[in-house]
């Protein structure tokens, strides 16, 4: 985010400041955005026969983008926009270990959480923030045992997603495209 730059005539200008997301949510020019990722990835082996890894990530994202409030008042009519951050955040850690008793087996314990969460505008409905949330964890079982003729693998898994919407409001107030196209010479 810190390495681009948006350069644009004084046209352009002008129309990306009442750009305004489409109503499935995507904004086509997002100018301003802040965008940070981390992972961090550890194995070791704990015995000749035993090991482990561990992991983590993070992704963060915020992006300003431009929401319908309707017109002004007074004798020039225009379009009142707010601009607000469009946030997401997701967390992932997972533990993974495997066990090799033998040559022909091998035992693997893998657990695993997840967490996102987004903050969302829809640009045609005023005063109508929606918060997405979701968490997840699970583990998985696995015995591979290792045969002249094959390998046959033993896998029991469990997986448990939690999600959560909130609205900011009870009652939408809609505006289409078509009522601000005429700003745009449309």
């Amino acid at each position: 985010d810190k390495w681009m730059a948006m350069h644009l005539n004084e046209n352009a200008k002008v129309k990306l400041k009442r750009n305004l997301p489409s109503e499935t949510g995507f904004a086509q020019l997002q100018p301003k955005f802040k965008k940070h990722m981390a992972n961090v990835l550890w194995e070791k082996g704990l015995t000749e026969d035993l090991g482990m890894v561990v992991g983590f990530s993070r992704r963060q994202s915020m992006i300003t983008q431009n929401r319908f409030q309707g017109f002004t008042t007074g004798p020039h009519k225009a379009l009142d926009l707010k601009q607000e951050d469009h946030e997401r955040f997701s967390d992932n850690f997972l533990l993974n270990l495997k066990w090799t008793p033998t040559v022909d087996d091998r035992f693997e314990l893998g657990t695993r959480y997840s967490s996102y969460r987004e903050t969302r505008i829809w640009p045609d409905a005023v005063n109508n923030n929606v918060e997405d949330e979701q968490r997840a964890f699970g583990g998985t079982l696995s015995w591979v045992r290792s045969f002249q003729n094959g390998v046959w693998t033993n896998t029991v898994a469990l997986d448990r997603i939690e999600n959560r919407r909130e609205s900011g409001s009870a009652t939408n107030v809609y505006h289409t495209e078509d009522d601000i196209a005429w700003l745009d010479g449309g």
